[in-house]
Order: structure tokens, then sequence, then C-alpha cells
């Protein structure tokens, strides 16, 4: 079933072994989907050496957001014969990332957002983050960001290439191709410091401190 997530892979496995015989005939994948979609295209342009573009017909289009700066699908479209340009991404086991990958707050935001949709305003978000974070087990974690090791216990460790995550521009300082990624934790803080870092996001004012660190390095250990 092309459709799901493990028929998508194994087509885009086939589809840059072909490539890579027809190579002459091939220029470019094209992604046409969301953020899951862009990630798994991916994994098949990077076997066949080939760019990738992105159409974002997605819910949250998060890697859409960070690269072409729209989610407008026909905009996107006039960007396709555009020089391309180098990206970083990240592998979490065999899987490709591009944009974030986390435990905690994060995943369970994303799940939320899966079944109920975006909160139209910011105290919306605010009071979606509280419920998440207070039903989250704080995770006694050894982090080596670099050469730095760090003990924590935490409800919310965030890793991002790119500024978004669901639909949030929950890490500003990210860049595209610097070969570098964020890593946001909180250290002991209380809910409603996590609901107002959501909550500030949304409103794009975001600040850090209080309780909530961003590291910035080019290799992290989770253990």
């Amino acid at each position: 079933d092309a459709s799901s997530g493990a028929g998508l892979l194994t087509e885009a496995k086939r589809v840059a072994e072909q490539v890579a015989v027809e190579r002459k005939s091939q220029t470019v994948f094209v992604a046409v989907g969301g953020d899951g979609t862009v990630n798994l295209v991916a994994r098949a342009a990077l076997d066949a050496e080939l760019p990738m573009g992105i159409l974002p017909f997605g819910r949250e289009n998060n890697i859409a957001r960070a690269l072409l700066g729209t989610i407008d699908a026909d905009k996107a479209f006039m960007r396709l014969g555009l020089p391309t340009t180098l990206i970083d991404s990240l592998r979490v086991g065999d899987q490709l990332v591009l944009s974030a990958a986390g435990l905690g707050l994060l995943p369970s935001l994303h799940s939320y957002l899966l079944k109920k949709g975006a909160p139209r305003f910011g105290i919306g978000w605010g009071l979606v983050s509280n419920d998440l974070f207070k039903k989250q087990s704080p995770m006694a974690l050894t982090l080596k960001l670099d050469a730095h090791r760090l003990a924590v216990s935490t409800r919310i460790l965030s890793i991002h290439l790119l500024p978004y995550a669901a639909g949030l521009n929950l890490s500003p300082m990210s860049q595209r191709a610097d070969t570098h990624f964020e890593v946001i934790l909180d250290r002991g803080t209380k809910p409603e410091r996590a609901s107002s870092y959501v909550r500030d996001a949304a409103a794009k004012q975001l600040r850090f401190g209080a309780g909530l660190a961003a590291y910035r390095c080019a290799k992290v250990t989770i253990q």
C-alpha cells in the first residue's frame, strides 16, 4: 500500500534504484505532501544523489515553512526551477529527519494537533501545552552534547535542524545548513513556563531562560 508510511518508503527505495540505473532521464525528486512525505522522499533523493523540491500539501508543513518561507503550493511550484541549496539532515536510528525530533512535550503536542487541530489563539496554545506538560513524566537522561556531558530530568527534549515544529517557530535560532542543531530542554521548569514557551512561539515572541535551556551542537547522544 503506497499510501502507508512503509509502502511509501518501499516505493521510494524502488524509485531511487531505478533512477540510479536511468540517471540521464531523471533530474529531481518532488515531494508532494507534508513533513512525513518530505522525509521519506528525501531518503530516496539522497540515495539517488539528486536534488528535491517540495509542494506542501500536508497538515503542518514545517519543512516547507522553514525552507520555502511559504506553505502556498502555487508559490512553492514557482520555486521548483530555482537554484538548489544545501540543508542539514539528522539520522535517528535508521530514520532521516530534516526538521525536528523529540521526546516528551513535542511528540505529545504533535499527536494532539493531528487529532484536534491547532488552537486559533495564543491562549489556546498555552492551555493545551500546559495540560500536555502536566501529563508528562520527567525523563532521567544523560546527554552528551559534543564533548559536554549533562545529566537532566526533563519533560521537554527536542532536537531542531529547522525552526518549525508542530506548526510553530519553536527554535528560531536554527539554520538550514550550518552542520549544527539546537537541543531544547526544560531544567525543572513549572508547567506554566512550558505553556508560555509554546504560547510565546505561537505569538512569535519566544524567549529562553527561567528553566528552559537551548544548546547548540553537532552531535548528541541520549542515554
